[in-house]
C-alpha cells in the first residue's frame, strides 16, 4: 500500500494538429485542402497540369500553372489583396461598364504605360515596345489582378491578340475584348482644346475608364498636328504648343471608334504634322505613307526618343 501514489499522475494531451507551431495554421490547411482539392479536379477532368512551370526573367521566376482553374483558386486563397483591374487599348465599353459595377472599388491600370517596373525576358529584345510594358507590368502586378481586359481585334493589333493568349496561358485572369464599333460616338473636343498636347493625351486614355466632362473646352486654331498612339516617351510632348491637335488612332479613341481606319488616316492638310510610330508597331506603314502624303515629319521611337529624334521635331516645328 505504501507504493501506490498519492496523486494521480497528469496525463500529457495528445497532439492533434501538426500545424501548432506554425503560425496562422488555419489558413495553411486552407491552402493544403484547396491544392489537393484542384489537383483531384484536374486530374479528374482529364485536363492539362503542367506543374511548376518556371518562366524565367531577368529579375525573377514566376511560378505558373497551366491549368486556370487550378492557378485562380491557389491563388485566391494565398493572397486576398486583389483589387487591380488591368487593361490595354480600348476594352469594349460595355465590359467596363460591368466590371465597374462589379468591383466598384478596384484600381484600374493601363498596362500599355511604362511605370519602371523590372523588365523581363519573355518578349524578343526587338519588340514594340509598349507590348513589352504589358507583359512587364502584369507579371510585376500578377498577384494583384482581380482580372485582365484584353482588346484583341482590329481596335488593338495582333500583338495585344498573342499577349492575351500568352497571359492567359500563364495562368492570368483574361477576357478579351473585340470594340470595332466604325460609328463616331462623340466629336474631337479634347483632341482640337487648348490644353497642353500631353494633358490632351492623358485626359482621353484616363476616359476610357473615367469619363471626362469636356463641355467648357474651347476649340483652338491649330498651328500643327500629332498623329499616332500615345508614345511610350511622353516627354516628347513638351516640344509642341498647345494649340497642337491629335489625330491618328487617339483621336479614335476620343471619338469612340478605335478600329476606324478611314478616320485614323485623317489629318489637316492644312497643318504641319508629326506622325508618330512606336518601333515595331504595324501602325508605322500608316504613319510612314501619311507622312509622305502629307508632306509631313515621320519619326520612329523604340524606347525613349534620343537627342537626334528631339533635334528634328523642334526644327520641324520651328521651320514650319
Amino acid at each position: 500500500c505504501n507504493n501506490i501514489p498519492t496523486k494521480t499522475p497528469a496525463i500529457k494531451p495528445k497532439n492533434k494538429c501538426p500545424f501548432r507551431f506554425i503560425p496562422n495554421h488555419n489558413a495553411i490547411k486552407i491552402c493544403i485542402c484547396s491544392f489537393i482539392y484542384n489537383t483531384l479536379y484536374c486530374i479528374y477532368n482529364k485536363s492539362r497540369l503542367s506543374f511548376y512551370y518556371f518562366l524565367y526573367n531577368k529579375t525573377t521566376y514566376h511560378v505558373s500553372y497551366s491549368n486556370d482553374f487550378l492557378l485562380y483558386n491557389l491563388n485566391m486563397n494565398m493572397n486576398t489583396k486583389r483589387n487591380i483591374i488591368g487593361f490595354w487599348g480600348y476594352p469594349e465599353p460595355g465590359l467596363i461598364k460591368k466590371y465597374k459595377n462589379t468591383y466598384p472599388n478596384a484600381k484600374w491600370v493601363d498596362l500599355d504605360v511604362d511605370f519602371n517596373y523590372p523588365k523581363t525576358a519573355v518578349l524578343p529584345d526587338s519588340y514594340c515596345k509598349i507590348v513589352k510594358n504589358i507583359m512587364d507590368n502584369a507579371l510585376h502586378l500578377k498577384d494583384e489582378f482581380i482580372m485582365i481586359l484584353a482588346p484583341i481585334g482590329k481596335d488593338k493589333c495582333d500583338s495585344g491578340w498573342f499577349a492575351a493568349a500568352l497571359l492567359k496561358d500563364m495562368g492570368f485572369n483574361v477576357e478579351t475584348s473585340i470594340y470595332e464599333c466604325q460609328e463616331k460616338n462623340s466629336e474631337p473636343t479634347i483632341s482640337e482644346s487648348s490644353l497642353p498636347l500631353k494633358r490632351k493625351f492623358e485626359i482621353i486614355t484616363d476616359a476610357i475608364v473615367n469619363p471626362y466632362d469636356n463641355s467648357k473646352l474651347e476649340k483652338s486654331k491649330a498651328k500643327f498636328g500629332f498623329w499616332g498612339v500615345p508614345p511610350n516617351d511622353l516627354s516628347i510632348f513638351d516640344l509642341f504648343p498647345d494649340e497642337t491637335h491629335i489625330f491618328g488612332w487617339t483621336r479614335c479613341v476620343e471619338m469612340g471608334c478605335p478600329a476606324n481606319l478611314e478616320l485614323e488616316m485623317y489629318v489637316d492638310p492644312d497643318i504641319p504634322t508629326v506622325f508618330y510610330s512606336q518601333s515595331f508597331c504595324s501602325k508605322a506603314q500608316l504613319a510612314k505613307y501619311l507622312a509622305d502624303k502629307y508632306n509631313g515629319l515621320y519619326i520612329d521611337v523604340d524606347d525613349y526618343a534620343t537627342k537626334s529624334t528631339k533635334a528634328k521635331i523642334e526644327a520641324f516645328i520651328k521651320l514650319r
